[in-house]
């Protein structure tokens, strides 16, 4: 059940149609692979105080999310951007998009599973 509220599963099915499992296997490896490098510039920069690096980051995430449809990642990042972007940024705004992400990747290694099968 949380999959459909923390998942657009049509972002996937549009890129299954123009490209097949194959594009979608793509999309998503290179998805879980990226979100580590990107949530450790979050972190860093969050320890620095830049939340100008911290809203770049937070928003190249909140764009990958909705290219595989993990809308709750997506959402959370979001709203870091946001809060970057009105100067009103915490470190406690990271925990969200930290669990979101843990969500995304736990529901888009099903999805490359299920590819297999």
């Amino acid at each position: 059940m949380a999959d459909t509220l923390q998942f657009d599963p049509a972002a996937l099915a549009r890129v299954q149609r123009i490209g097949g499992a194959g594009l979608v296997r793509q999309l998503v490896e290179t998805f879980l692979g990226h979100v580590p490098t990107r949530l450790e510039s979050v972190r860093t920069a969050t320890l620095g105080g830049d939340w100008a690096e911290v809203g770049r980051a937070a928003h190249a995430l909140k764009g990958s999310a909705g290219n595989v449809g993990a809308l709750a990642l997506m959402a959370a990042a979001g709203r870091l951007e946001a809060a970057c972007a009105a100067g009103e940024a915490t470190p406690e705004l990271v925990l969200p998009v930290e669990a979101a992400w843990a969500e995304a990747r736990e529901h888009l290694r099903r999805v490359v599973e299920a590819l297999d099968s």
